[in-house]
């Protein structure tokens, strides 16, 4: 499996507005590999996001640098897909319409943007709901369509800051299983932002705890794929939670 996308001594520092300088990444160093679902977790403040807005090209290292496919990034590019937080959707565009902005942008003819934007909403299971507005669907119905909306543009790597953080215990559960299927039928190198163990070791090929600016813990998820719900109350699904949860906190009574 080749190297995707590889982070070479990367460090973000912020500065105060009284000139203080503020560290939140120091000397970082991860490779990512093709095809990867990679999944970053670490408690609120420890730089998750601040490491997926470098990757996109939104901020700029303060040092070192981030290489995709061996060339440096150096902004935001379509290669790079983002699902943030919020939901980015256009309220005055229908569902369908809202899947086939960046292929209209892009002057894709109308056909065969509608062809692409039809093959998402029904792998999201939206395709019901192609003539609605955003504001008729509920929340996880939103997050399904910013994921189709994202891989209609095929990003070559899918950028996620925690996506699912807002929405309720069972509608998570759904959307995480989702995933992992459209995940399985594409295979995009994913880079996922989250603060959850149990979907952290649900989802990943590969965990990285980030803590104190720096990572903490490389670990290799050991679950083969397909995985089905029944896993969360495998107890070695729980096994393998625990030892996370424990790296997680010993890590954070050490920056106390």
């Amino acid at each position: 499996m080749k190297d995707k996308i590889v982070l070479q001594n990367l460090s973000k520092t912020f500065q105060t507005e009284s000139g203080r300088a503020v560290p939140v990444l120091e000397d970082i160093n991860l490779t990512i590999r093709d095809n990867e679902f990679l999944l970053v977790i670490g408690p609120s403040g420890c730089g998750k996001t601040t490491l997926l807005s470098c990757i996109a090209g939104f901020e700029e290292p303060t040092s070192g640098e981030i290489l995709m496919d061996g060339e440096v990034v150096k902004g935001p590019s379509a290669q790079r897909g983002v699902v943030f937080q919020e939901t980015a959707l256009f309220p005055w565009r229908r569902v369908e319409k809202n899947v086939e902005y960046g292929l209209e942008v892009r002057g894709m003819p109308r056909q065969e943007r509608k062809k692409i934007a039809q093959k998402y909403l029904e792998m999201v299971g939206l395709q019901d709901f192609a003539d609605a507005y955003p504001k008729e669907l509920s929340g996880g119905m939103k997050k399904r369509l910013t994921i189709a909306t994202v891989y209609a543009n095929n990003p070559e790597v899918l950028l996620m800051d925690e996506p699912f953080s807002a929405l309720d215990y069972p509608t998570k559960c759904r959307l995480q299983m989702d995933l992992m299927d459209l995940w399985t039928k594409e295979k995009k190198t994913t880079v996922f932002i989250s603060h959850d163990v149990e979907e952290a070791v649900l989802l990943s090929d590969r965990i990285i705890v980030l803590n104190r600016h720096k990572i903490a813990l490389e670990y290799q998820n050991p679950f083969p794929r397909p995985r089905r719900d029944e896993l969360r109350s495998d107890p070695k699904f729980i096994e393998a939670k625990e030892y996370i949860k424990g790296a997680y906190w010993n890590e954070s009574q050490k920056a106390q």
